[in-house]
């Protein structure tokens, strides 16, 4: 089909290949290979009894050990470098065994590894010895097992969703905790059972929720030590984050305190003279007499095809695709106070 494009010229051919999925193989089985049956097991089961033992620890540590709403322990499940972790049969509601979260990470050969955060109750201590029993008899039998490559006590970074650097070390910062509910719970009785255990600890909370199914998320300004201290608190902790700023509180100020959170971001702005990057936004042009674009969009940078519709922005669009060029999250530059390093310029046609 003839290109509609005036603007872009492709003299060569393209090429074809085929299709290969990452993995190898549609849908094929990529977990790790086990020597032994009974000696994987065997580590799994010691590694079970090592966390239950540093749970015990760490709960009178933190004096808490008579808390009603905690009765049990958060492991960390991981899977091996480079396979996947079974993690379907790592839950079982009925027995309260719940499956916190999943995340999936890299290690410094950008191997993936699989891990899952579960929360299993006291008296259903013996709810993963079952399963490696069985796997350490029949190798048909709780396949789930062979795919574990470790088992530990798991801290508050387990249930840190966000990035790692992100994480509150020393001073408070407002975090999203996501609380775990059955469908035969009261929401409020969540709710109200956490802002007590906060209360207790001198947290300070947000009387907002937002709900869903299974899930109730509330805010917390809080320390990794905070974090810490909730998660040895509460049952119920299936993530941490840390709260971004909704886009609508910059858009909702006056222009007068939108203008000093610009001239806060400017004044933390390096831009690069030595770079000799640019992108190049083909768009809807650019209106460049914004404050946070002049120091990147020159106006002899900017071009236009059509000379009689001129260079700036004709549909409210290339100038929002520069925003995102430029600053990427804006929210999360103004909401800080670190330097901002850009090492590009833009160019707009």
């Amino acid at each position: 089909m003839e290109s509609k494009l005036s603007n872009l010229y492709i003299n060569k051919a393209g090429q074809s290949f085929d299709y290969k999925p990452a993995n190898g193989g549609g849908g094929r089985e990529n977990y790790p290979p086990r020597a032994s049956r009974r000696s994987h097991a065997e580590k799994l089961e010691a590694d079970l009894v090592s966390a239950w033992e540093k749970a015990n620890q760490n709960q009178e540590e933190i004096g808490a050990v008579f808390v009603p709403s905690r009765h049990g322990v958060y492991l960390e499940i991981k899977g091996q470098a480079g396979f996947d972790l079974i993690t379907k049969s790592l839950e079982h509601t009925s027995q309260h065994v719940r499956i916190c979260n999943i995340k999936q990470e890299e290690d410094s050969e950008n191997k993936k590894i699989v891990s899952t955060t579960v929360f299993v109750p006291d008296n259903k201590r013996d709810f993963f010895i079952k399963k490696i029993n069985k796997y350490r008899e029949t190798e048909s039998e709780e396949k789930v097992i062979g795919t574990i490559e470790s088992i530990n006590l798991a801290l508050v970074e387990a249930l840190w969703m966000s990035e790692k650097t992100k994480m509150p070390t020393t001073t408070p910062q407002w975090c999203e905790v996501w609380l775990m509910y059955e469908a035969k719970e009261t929401v409020s009785d969540v709710i109200d059972e956490f802002f007590e255990i906060c209360n207790g600890r001198n947290i300070e909370y947000k009387e907002q929720r937002i709900i869903f199914p299974e899930r109730v998320v509330l805010g917390v300004r809080a320390n990794k030590l905070q974090l810490s201290e909730l998660q040895w608190l509460s049952s119920r902790i299936a993530e941490f984050r840390i709260m971004v700023t909704p886009t609508g509180f910059y858009e909702s100020l006056s222009e007068s305190d939108q203008k000093d959170f610009v001239q806060d971001l400017l004044g933390r702005l390096d831009v690069s003279s030595r770079s000799n990057t640019s992108v190049c936004l083909l768009d809807t042009g650019v209106n460049n007499g914004h404050d946070l674009l002049a120091p990147l969009l020159s106006d002899e940078n900017m071009h236009t095809v059509d000379i009689e519709k001129g260079v700036n922005d004709i549909a409210d669009h290339g100038t929002r695709m520069a925003g995102i060029a430029s600053y990427f999250t804006l929210e999360d530059k103004l909401e800080n106070s670190d330097l901002i390093v850009v090492n590009h310029f833009l160019e707009s046609v």
